[in-house]
């Protein structure tokens, strides 16, 4: 690679090519559900759950609220750049104090969980109202939570930039596929069943085949799929109550053309305290206030996949050539 570089004449100094940001986004209500089914196993993986109050306001440089910082983005998301429409907000002030409100209702209220912490509150309550307890941590708390509302907010401000960035390249005639900040949105959900194919869009984005040779792709990408499928037969074990993966994925199983939508459409977070991953997303959209906000934040995700997650990657037999 020294040779090459020299070879081209770039030997001690630096070409500056701009700045890729490759955003990872996934669906909000699968995302709570995996949330939910995260943090509630026992043992639990993370230990901050036993310690916070999931309603407790949460400050910033010990003034600035989670509202305060992001109402301002998520009340005036941008125009559809496919419709042009101007969508509603994704969340008001109203929605914030009602969301406080519904986990009040429900953490350390019932008799046997008067002195409980966060963490019991997920185990024991019943799953209808623990992945909503869950999911109102996921969106309003800044600090320890509030996840779902930061991809909304990213997703927006990565939108603002890009068309700022747009009308300045127009401006200075600067041809596409120069600019300074390029984007590429992908989608995690999409990343699960489709280990193989997001690898290479990854790689396409990043690297032109001048940086890194299509070989050196194609390897990676093998790699990559194969631990990952080693990783996922280990989880699946360990959930079926085996015991664990030991590096073997199964007779018939190869790094080559996976497609896991149908086999794996339902892997958020393989441990379930209870109820069904449809179950409880299907008390997230009963909820008034969750369901519509999650319901715009979805919308959100699919127009910035869409609009961000097209970049022209090449074709994928090219890989297997």
């Amino acid at each position: 690679w020294r040779e090459r570089w020299e070879g081209l004449g770039m030997a001690g100094r630096r070409v500056k090519r701009g700045v890729k940001v490759v955003h990872l986004v996934r669906n909000p209500f699968t995302m709570a559900v995996s949330n939910f089914n995260y943090h509630a196993q026992y043992p639990t993986p993370e230990n901050w759950v036993k310690t916070i109050d999931p309603c407790i306001t949460e400050f910033f440089n010990d003034h600035q609220t989670y509202p305060d910082l992001t109402l301002p983005t998520l009340l005036a998301p941008p125009p559809n750049p496919n419709t042009g429409s101007q969508p509603p907000p994704i969340l008001t002030p109203d929605d914030f104090q009602s969301l406080s409100s519904t986990c009040r209702l429900h953490y350390r209220t019932r008799p046997r969980l008067k002195e409980s912490s966060y963490y019991t509150h997920l185990r024991h309550l019943h799953p209808k109202y623990a992945v909503l307890l869950s999911t109102i941590h996921m969106m309003t708390q800044g600090v320890s939570g509030g996840d779902i509302l930061r991809m909304a907010n990213n997703i927006i401000k990565l939108r603002q930039m890009t068309v700022l960035l747009q009308q300045m390249n127009a401006l200075h005639h600067i041809p596409a596929g120069m600019e300074k900040i390029q984007v590429l949105t992908l989608s995690m959900d999409d990343f699960i069943v489709h280990p193989e194919e997001n690898a290479k869009k990854f790689l396409d984005f990043f690297f032109d085949d001048d940086v890194m040779p299509l070989t050196t792709k194609k390897n990676i990408v093998t790699r990559y799929v194969q631990d990952y499928l080693v990783k996922l037969h280990a989880v699946e074990e360990e959930g079926n109550g085996g015991g664990g993966g030991g590096g073997s994925v199964g007779p018939g199983v190869s790094g080559k053309n996976v497609d896991l939508s149908k086999a794996k459409a339902d892997h958020i977070t393989n441990t379930r305290r209870g109820g069904s991953n449809e179950e409880l997303i299907g008390y997230l959209k009963q909820d008034e206030v969750i369901g519509r906000v999650l319901g715009r934040v979805e919308e959100l995700v699919d127009v910035a996949l869409r609009d961000g997650g097209n970049y022209a990657s090449r074709e994928l037999d090219e890989y297997e050539r």
